[in-house]
């Protein structure tokens, strides 16, 4: 089948590596897979805006080589599609009718781990609701989101992994020279106590913090970098401290002792779901395999049952 990918072509890490692992998981089942494009200037201009304070020239090298990766994925329009799949990432925080299943071309329509961030019921229209009704299988990535689709729908979904934790990607890192530092990961970098542990941890250890994708003035470097030269550096890492969904996921699928500072209420269930406290230090991996290879099978036997055709 042609599958379309519906998702927010984000200029962050977690955004293209989630589309992309969910792209390679749905052609490794057999299909031919798409994104379809829905990047739009109104957000570029935003991003840009955000990203390019304080370092212009930092900011710049970060967006677009982002924006390069996208575009080398296989895009589509919204036709001549067997099925679209919906997600993953914050889709239903966005106020587009089509991300909730609403005038698609196909009557085929699959949520995979959608989050609706910190939108309520209460923010959904009735075009909204009635979308989510559309759709002829759903998921979630977090509780509040599948709390959400119950009361919207009357049906309850599966709860299911992010696509990054679907595909192996070893044979997509770019490497770096760097090895054993601290890697931290952060949007704004702000956090005093995610700050203060930093340091404390590199006082500890004598390892250096790198900043990677973000400027964070007090790092020991900061580094723009693509998104497969991030997975590089998450490979050579030490430790990591992230205050993001997907700083945390891929701490945990590359098995590193990391630090998350709770963000949002999805970062928060991610880690409550591997019963991991927040705000510490962890390491103890064999304490969650089996947890994670549970959640692992049961993410890909509900994609790959839900592209079957009826």
């Amino acid at each position: 089948m042609k599958i379309g990918i519906l998702t927010i072509n984000g200029l962050n890490y977690g955004s293209f590596l989630q589309g992309f692992a969910l792209k390679k998981f749905i052609e490794d089942l057999g299909h031919t897979a798409y994104i379809i494009n829905t990047m739009t200037p109104k957000r570029f201009i935003w991003v840009m805006m955000q990203r390019c304070s304080p370092d212009m020239v930092f900011g710049l090298k970060s967006i677009f080589s982002i924006l390069s990766s996208w575009k080398s994925l296989k895009k589509s329009s919204f036709k001549h599609l067997d099925a679209i799949v919906i997600g993953s990432d914050i889709v239903w925080s966005e106020s587009s009718p089509k991300f909730f299943g609403n005038n698609l071309s196909t009557d085929k329509k699959i949520a995979y781990a959608p989050c609706c961030a910190e939108k309520t019921f209460e923010d959904l229209n009735d075009i909204q609701i009635e979308g989510m009704k559309s759709i002829n299988k759903l998921s979630a990535r977090d509780k509040k989101t599948a709390e959400i689709i119950e009361k919207a729908t009357h049906k309850k979904p599966e709860m299911v992994l992010d696509p990054t934790f679907l595909i192996d990607f070893s044979k997509y890192e770019i490497p770096t020279d760097l090895t054993n530092f601290i890697l931290v990961y952060s949007y704004a970098g702000k956090k005093r106590e995610m700050i203060i542990k930093a340091k404390e941890l590199s006082q500890k250890t004598g390892k250096k913090i790198i900043s990677v994708g973000f400027y964070n003035s007090w790092c020991d470097m900061c580094v723009p970098a693509s998104p497969f030269e991030f997975l590089g550096f998450m490979r050579h890492a030490g430790y990591i401290i992230t205050d993001t969904f997907h700083g945390t996921a891929f701490s945990l699928i590359y098995k590193k002792p990391f630090i998350s500072f709770l963000h949002s209420h999805k970062v928060e269930f991610l880690l409550d779901s591997f019963g991991i406290k927040h705000n510490e230090l962890f390491n103890d991996y064999a304490k969650i395999d089996d947890i994670m290879k549970k959640k692992e099978e049961v993410s890909k036997k509900y994609l790959e049952n839900a592209l079957k055709s009826e």
